[in-house]
């Protein structure tokens, strides 16, 4: 009897480790203030300003959540980077605990009449781990508080599928057209287009360095086989593209990624590209027009038209998608990680020699070399091979460089340069 009440104790203290416990919270700071609820299942305060969350209803192994600030009033809205969470116990509202010593940036923000901003909230920046239950994100703005109410709990939403998608990878064999549709995958099929409307919902913010978001999309081939495509936003300036030819029976029958900078139009097409042109044959199309509505395609034909805007005119990811190569007129380069880079500048006798030379091309190859090609004024094509090592961006060097007056070729064997 002894050994059986010391096993049972034992379990109950492994049970009672495992449990999670309340994230620590104190009063809020908001209690006795009007705070203007725009997002809620409950009680919303009607408002031309608002505050909300990108879903509803999260997992708590969640990292991140993406808050919108829409401002459709006649005023500007500004503010600043501070936030608070707050989780209701019972009936009341309590913040949730910062780590200690978190501080805050000083910018201040401003978002004009009609205008919107995208703002990503950590939820790794607190003392406890945060669990099930009703929450909300109360941020200032223009001098009054408003708060995105959301619940944490059972949820498609989690750190492994950020925006619903079960991975690719993990998709079953026998994954159905009904699925798909179900699932909420742009389905474009002979008989028309599943879920339309999820292609305006990504395009209204795609084109925003803050977004986070996905699409995916599902067509078919003539035999009937299903393919699938995932476009995903999870860092700025990159596009992540998988496609899944596993079910095509005489396809690749694999999961490739491909890295693109841009979303632009070619004609009627909606299309990824790694220059900011419009009208790029180069360009992957992504949606023909009887797949995509034509505000969709106005929506992308505007991007890249903001005077305020500065891209790169090319801007080319390494295949795995680590470093990122961007040019602009007069052969000035830049490499670049997702946290720093360094400038380049073509050889030097090169640019005094044709100070009209334009970058009008650049390729990666799985070396860890990059091509550079130039055009000068005369139509001669100038090449310059430069070694990026990733580990350490100050060690750039070019290798070989040439003239030609054709342009280089692909192949299996690698880059070809006509003489």
């Amino acid at each position: 009897m002894t050994r059986i009440l010391i096993l049972f104790a034992a379990l109950s203290l492994l049970c009672a480790c495992g449990r999670s416990a309340e994230p620590q919270t104190t009063p809020s700071k908001l209690t006795g203030t009007a705070v203007i609820t725009t997002q809620s299942e409950s009680e919303l305060t009607a408002s031309s300003v608002t505050l909300r969350t990108q879903y509803p209803v999260y997992d708590k192994s969640c990292t991140y959540i993406s808050l919108l600030i829409e401002n459709n009033s006649v005023e500007n809205v500004e503010f600043g980077t501070e936030w608070m969470l707050e989780k209701k116990i019972g009936d009341e509202w309590r913040q949730v605990e910062f780590m200690d010593n978190l501080g805050w940036t000083q910018p201040l923000f401003t978002v004009m009449p009609e205008g919107y901003y995208l703002h990503t909230c950590s939820l790794e920046i607190f003392k406890d781990s945060l669990t099930d239950g009703e929450y909300r994100i109360v941020k200032e703005l223009s001098d009054r508080w408003y708060g995105a109410e959301f619940t944490i709990g059972d949820s498609p939403i989690t750190a492994q599928s950020p925006h619903g998608f079960v991975p690719l990878e993990d998709l079953p064999h026998d994954y159905s057209r009904e699925d798909a549709i179900s699932d909420g995958v742009v389905v474009c099929g002979f008989d028309g287009i599943k879920n339309p409307e999820k292609i305006g919902e990504f395009f209204r913010f795609a084109n925003d360095r803050n977004f986070k978001g996905q699409l995916r999309i599902a067509r078919f081939t003539v035999e009937g086989d299903m393919i699938l495509t995932d476009v995903v936003r999870r860092l700025p300036d990159r596009i992540d593209v998988q496609t899944d030819t596993t079910r095509d029976r005489f396809g690749g029958g694999e999961i490739s990624t491909e890295y693109y900078s841009y979303f632009t139009v070619n004609g009627d097409n909606i299309c990824l590209s790694n220059t900011v042109e419009h009208d790029n044959d180069s360009a992957r199309e992504l949606f023909s027009p009887e797949c995509v509505a034509a505000e969709d395609h106005d929506t992308v034909a505007a991007y890249y038209k903001n005077p305020y805007g500065n891209y790169p005119s090319i801007s080319v990811w390494s295949p795995d998608g680590e470093i990122r190569a961007t040019a602009q007129d007069g052969g000035e380069l830049s490499f670049g990680t997702t946290g720093w880079g360094t400038m380049w500048s073509l050889r030097g006798d090169v640019i005094k020699e044709h100070p009209d030379i334009k970058v009008s091309d650049i390729v990666w190859e799985n070396n860890g070399i990059v091509m550079i090609m130039a055009e000068l004024p005369d139509g001669t094509c100038y090449y310059e091979f430069i070694r990026v090592d990733k580990e350490s961006m100050n060690s750039i060097e070019t290798v070989s460089y040439t003239f030609s007056q054709y342009k280089y070729t692909r192949t299996d064997e690698g880059i070809i340069i006509p003489e």
